[in-house]
This record gives C-alpha cells, structure tokens and sequence, in this order.
C-alpha cells in the first residue's frame, strides 16, 4: 500500500440559477428561474498518497462544504469523477462511516 498512486479531488457545490423561461425584459418583465446545485472540482494531485490525502483532508475540513475524494491515478477523468459524486451525495475520503437513517433524519 506504500506505492498507491491517488488522484485526489476536492469537490463542493455551489448554488446557482438556471433561466426556465425567457420574458419581455424591454417591458420589465424577469424571466422566470430556478434553482440549482452546480457541482465544483479542484485537483488537489494527480499523483498522490495517503499522506498527501491526509494532508487534502485537513485543508477540507477549514473549508465549509469541501469533500475529498479520492482515485486510483489510472482513471480517466477524476475531476468528473469527484463532481458527480459530490451531486450524489456520496461521502468523501476521511468521513464519517455513521448513517442516519430516514426515519430519524424526518423524512
């Protein structure tokens, strides 16, 4: 396990709007819009390991809504990787193993 070579991602999402329908703005009129989560990646390595990933993890945690994620370094695209994980809520290196489950989280 020494020689693991990671590719490491720190992903979070940030909020934004998105137009569902366009309106006469020369009139006044706003367009209509909604919300949405648009998912954000930043390479921390390409080629790293455990220690570089505890060190991704510590940076992670001063940063609220930063998640680690973590690749073997022969995959393709880790940065889509890591976006579409954090879209999907999928718990990143270093987090907790506890679940809550739907009942008590009220759902």
């Amino acid at each position: 396990m020494a020689d693991e070579h990671l590719a490491i991602m720190i992903a979070w999402i940030e909020e934004g709007v998105e137009i569902v329908r366009e309106r006469r703005r020369d009139l006044g009129e706003m367009p209509l819009t909604r919300p949405i989560k648009i998912a954000r990646c930043a390479a921390w390595l390409y080629d790293g390991d455990r220690t570089d990933l505890a060190k991704a993890i510590a940076y992670a945690k001063t940063e609220p809504g930063h998640v680690v994620y973590s690749y073997p370094a022969t995959v393709d695209d880790p940065k889509k990787m890591a976006m579409r994980d954090i879209i999907a809520g999928k718990p990143g290196a270093g987090a907790s193993k506890r679940t809550v489950s739907k009942r008590r989280k009220g759902l």
